[in-house]
């Protein structure tokens, strides 16, 4: 699934909060390739594991799938 995705959300741990940031990815066989630009805070956090967040087509569902005009987006 991650494959067909080709992008996700990266988080690395930090302190005191986790960074994260929406990422492209080429899969290869058995990892993934990530470019980020080097302004970006996670781009200097290369000492430690990552973990890349995948989601679904259903990952988000519009408020009209409900048919009802008082539900807000999940």
């Amino acid at each position: 699934m991650a494959a067909a995705r080709g992008s996700g959300v990266l988080s690395v741990r930090a302190d005191p909060v986790p960074l994260l940031a929406h990422v492209p990815f080429p899969m290869e066989s058995d990892h993934a390739e990530l470019h980020l630009v080097r302004s970006n805070p996670i781009a200097r956090r290369v000492d430690g594991p990552g973990v890349i967040v995948v989601s679904g087509p259903d990952g988000h569902v519009l408020r009209d799938r409900y048919g009802l005009p008082d539900q807000v987006p999940t």
